[in-house]
């Protein structure tokens, strides 16, 4: 909008400080008209609120009550349980990632791989079962990239069992680290 003028620009700010408010007046007349329309909506927004309440302390109800004893002890049952055990004798701290692992007979994993710490002395795996065959436990360097080139590497020799895995038992293995100093 172009202003030549004093008197048209301050008819132009007259016509915009009129406009707001007879819509603000539109606004209030329109809702205003239908009393009964109101009541209605009033209602259902009561309905639903309470509804969706509802719905949510249901499902918080359910999820926090926890997983029942009975069936955690028949989830065990069903599978079988290897438990490594890592006796670490040095006080050094390591470089690297290390990994425990239970590998079959033909070095694939039956259960997904732990990352090892020192603090921790106990590892437990799972596998479905029953099994049989041959199960090697390992304690392995993380292979990746770059490693760092540390003075003392660990060397693990690994613990293997052999024969039928039932489900319900577990299978101790023992690994003894030593350490060694770096070949590189």
């Amino acid at each position: 909008m172009q202003v030549t003028s004093k008197n048209s620009l301050k008819s132009g700010i007259s016509a915009l400080e009129t406009t707001p408010r007879q819509v603000v007046i539109l606004h209030h007349q329109t809702n205003t008209t239908n009393p009964q329309k109101n009541k209605t909506m009033k209602t259902t927004k009561i309905f639903s609120v309470l509804s969706l309440a509802l719905i949510f302390i249901t499902a918080t109800s359910a999820f926090s009550a926890g997983p029942d004893k009975k069936n955690d002890q028949v989830a065990v049952n069903t599978m079988i349980r290897y438990q490594v055990n890592i006796k670490l004798d040095t006080e050094k701290p390591l470089c690297n990632l290390w990994l425990v692992k239970i590998l079959d007979q033909n070095g694939r994993m039956v259960a997904p791989a732990k990352a090892y710490s020192p603090s921790v002395t106990v590892y437990n795996f799972f596998e479905r079962g029953p099994a049989e065959g041959t199960r090697v436990a390992v304690l392995v360097k993380y292979q990746y990239g770059d490693h760092y080139v540390c003075q003392t590497e660990l060397f693990t020799a690994p613990a293997i069992l052999s024969g039928k895995f039932l489900n319900g038992e577990t299978y101790r293995f023992d690994l003894y680290p030593s350490t060694q100093p770096s070949k590189e």
